[in-house]
């Protein structure tokens, strides 16, 4: 049996990478107030380096030219532990508490000069969330920028509440479904980052992001929290901290048992393979 869906080993890496920062009282008002708080360091350079393989080999294993790839952290071990780092949960902590539920996950993987984007919607409404407070993280695992389609925003858009998202449909389009929020596109905010870096945003916030123009890939990792409030998911949750009662309406999953790449790779497949999108074949071709 091959060991690439084994348990990644943090004690390899030194501890500062790992320390219970504090959120700035300017931090947790931005999130508050503006919807989001950015630049927030996660993975150190041997972390960055070790997820981005994993993931770059698991698409290859997948098909490749994979551009979107939901719930891997259900059937791989080391989509697991980037979905439950200790400094994404340190910071969930201050914002949720100590009762913390994984929600859902996704990966983007905008291929060099291609046309992929995501439309500009609330995951309030994508992910169904019914109004609880669910931040989502976003995570570059490459650096991001305006000419790779970085992560946008726009600023205090999560007072308006959750807007209609009627579908145009559109192939490029990474949200699926097509679903697009109604509303004005100004005053948009561009999450610049360095690789390994993470902002967190509210989930009634408007974002989306470009096209990456760039010549190299723009990969970034998406995962959403909860607390035991939540009273339906359209995906399973793992509970992460505490032991509080759970609504059951509530699918519950925990962390994948090791096992063989292959037998990861074929369960992924029968559960969750016509979720993932790939770039288009004349992109393929270029």
């Amino acid at each position: 049996m091959d060991n690439t869906n084994q348990a990644f080993d943090r004690s390899k890496f030194t501890p500062r990478y790992y320390p219970k920062k504090k959120l700035t009282p300017c931090q947790l008002e931005s999130y508050h107030q503006s919807g989001f708080i950015g630049a927030i360091e996660v993975l150190s350079k041997a972390e960055l380096n070790y997820f981005r393989h994993h993931l770059m080999l698991t698409c290859s294993q997948l098909g490749g030219n994979i551009s979107r790839l939901d719930g891997a952290h259900q059937f791989f071990l080391w989509a697991w532990q980037l979905s439950t780092h200790p400094a994404i949960l340190n910071v969930m902590r201050q914002l949720l508490g100590q009762e913390i539920l994984l929600k859902s996950t996704r990966f983007f993987y905008k291929h060099p000069k291609s046309d992929n984007f995501v439309g500009w919607h609330q995951d309030g409404f994508t992910e169904q969330e019914n109004g609880n407070d669910v931040p989502t993280i976003w995570l570059g695992l490459t650096p991001s920028n305006a000419e790779n389609g970085c992560l946008q925003l726009i600023p205090g858009s999560h007072k308006n509440g959750l807007l209609p998202h009627p579908e145009i449909l559109d192939p490029d389009n990474l949200t699926y479904g097509g679903t697009t929020a109604q509303t004005a596109i100004e005053n948009v905010l561009d999450i610049e980052m360095p690789a390994g870096y993470m902002s967190v945003h509210h989930p009634l916030m408007v974002h989306g992001s470009q096209a990456n123009l760039s010549p190299s890939p723009r990969i970034g990792f998406s995962a959403s929290y909860a607390t035991p409030a939540l009273q339906s998911s359209i995906s399973p949750v793992a509970r992460l901290t505490g032991h509080a009662r759970l609504s059951q309406a509530l699918g519950l999953i925990s962390q994948p048992e090791p096992c063989s790449t292959r037998e990861a790779i074929s369960n992924y497949r029968l559960a969750l393979g016509q979720s993932i999108r790939r770039i288009k074949e004349t992109e393929i071709l270029s």
